[in-house]
């Protein structure tokens, strides 16, 4: 009797995107902190430390600072009034610490938001519009590269250095 032959599959190849470069993974990883620390901006209650920073480096601890003085005030951003526009122009490795030199240009308004719940009622905290370039250490913690310092190069006030 005929029987059918064993049933054979081809192999499908895998689609395999090229690994990130160092570089690349460091850019990515920046702008993912950012956004988790631009979000402790806005909700100051629900800031993810960890995915900012390495723990107890000066970052962190500013940040720590920066929110706890938020909460203590009842500061925070609100959505639609201002943004902050940041442009990587640089990424460097020297030994285990990676840099990325940014310039950003921030328009973000904080209120002191009287009642959550009456947006009326919110009072200007801080309007200053200013641009600054830093040049940002990083460090892997096994995860991802997160923000260890940040140093000033230029700080500018009510002006945009970075062409936005």
């Amino acid at each position: 009797p005929f029987t059918d032959p064993p049933a054979t599959t081809t192999p499908v190849p895998a689609t395999e995107t090229p690994p990130e470069s160092k570089e690349d993974q460091v850019k990515a990883d920046y702008t993912a902190a950012v956004a988790v620390r631009e979000h402790c901006t806005y909700d100051p209650y629900t800031c993810d430390y960890a995915a900012i920073a390495i723990p107890e480096s000066p970052m962190d601890m500013q940040t720590r600072q920066i929110v706890k003085q938020r909460t203590d005030l009842n500061l925070r951003a609100v959505v639609g009034k201002g943004s902050v526009q940041f442009r990587i122009e640089n990424v460097g490795f020297e030994g285990d610490s990676a840099f990325v030199t940014i310039c950003a240009y921030d328009t973000v308004v904080i209120y002191d938001v009287v009642d959550p719940t009456n947006p009326d009622d919110d009072i200007i905290y801080n309007d200053d519009v200013g641009s600054y370039r830093v040049r940002w250490e990083m460090r892997n913690d096994g995860l991802a590269w997160r923000l260890y310092e940040g140093i000033n190069s230029d700080r500018v006030i009510g002006s945009n250095i970075c062409e936005f």
